[in-house]
C-alpha cells in the first residue's frame, strides 16, 4: 500500500516508478502516473487538477519598436527592463544579457524586480530596433503544480527604458509603447 499525505491544504500526490523485484519471475516496472488514483479521482491527474496539457496554450507575444538614434558617438546607453511575465531582450538583432525567463519569480502582489544592461556598444547611427519576447512565466502561466493560470494577474506586460548618453553631452531617452 502506498500513502501520501500532504500539511498544505492541496491534494496529496507521486509520481515515480514502483519496481517490484520477485525471485521467481520477471520483474514489474510500475509507473505511477495520471492513471492512478481511487474510483473517485480516475478521470484527474495525480494532484486532483485539471491535467495541464489539457487547457490551451497563450503564445508568446513578439514586441518591437524601432527608433532613430542621431550620428554622434555614443557614451553610455543603458536599458532598463522588467516584466509581468518572462521576456528575453534583444538590440538590433543581439540578444540583450545572459538572463533566461527574466525578470525571475517573486510575489508579483508585492514586488517585481528589473534588470539594467549596459547596451552602449549596440546602438548604432539611424534606424535601431529593441524588440522582446514576451511570455507568460509565474507571473500568468501555470504555477507549479496547481494548474491554476494567472496566479498573480492576467496579460503579461513589458516596460523598457532606454537612456542614451552622446560624447557631446546631449540625453534621449526612448521608452516601451
Amino acid at each position: 500500500e502506498l500513502s501520501v499525505t500532504n500539511s498544505d491544504g492541496l491534494p496529496p500526490s507521486v509520481i515515480g516508478r514502483v519496481k517490484l523485484h520477485f525471485e521467481s519471475e520477471a520483474d514489474l516496472d510500475v509507473p505511477i502516473d495520471a492513471t492512478w488514483g481511487d474510483a473517485e479521482s480516475s478521470d484527474k491527474t495525480p494532484w486532483g487538477t485539471s491535467a495541464l496539457n489539457d487547457q490551451p496554450r497563450i503564445p508568446v507575444s513578439y514586441l518591437r519598436k524601432e527608433f532613430a538614434s542621431p550620428q554622434k558617438e555614443v557614451r553610455r546607453a543603458t536599458a532598463s527592463v522588467t516584466a509581468l511575465g518572462t521576456y528575453e531582450l534583444r538590440l538590433n538583432g543581439t540578444k540583450v544579457g545572459e538572463d533566461v525567463l527574466a525578470p525571475g519569480w517573486t510575489d508579483f502582489r508585492k514586488r517585481v524586480s528589473f534588470q539594467t544592461y549596459d547596451v552602449s556598444k549596440l546602438i548604432q547611427s539611424g534606424t535601431n530596433a529593441i524588440a522582446s519576447i514576451l511570455g507568460n512565466g509565474w507571473y500568468a502561466g501555470p504555477l507549479a503544480f496547481t494548474g491554476k493560470r494567472n496566479w498573480y494577474g492576467g496579460h503579461p506586460r513589458l516596460k523598457v527604458e532606454l537612456a542614451i548618453e552622446y560624447t557631446d553631452g546631449t540625453k534621449e531617452i526612448v521608452i516601451s509603447d
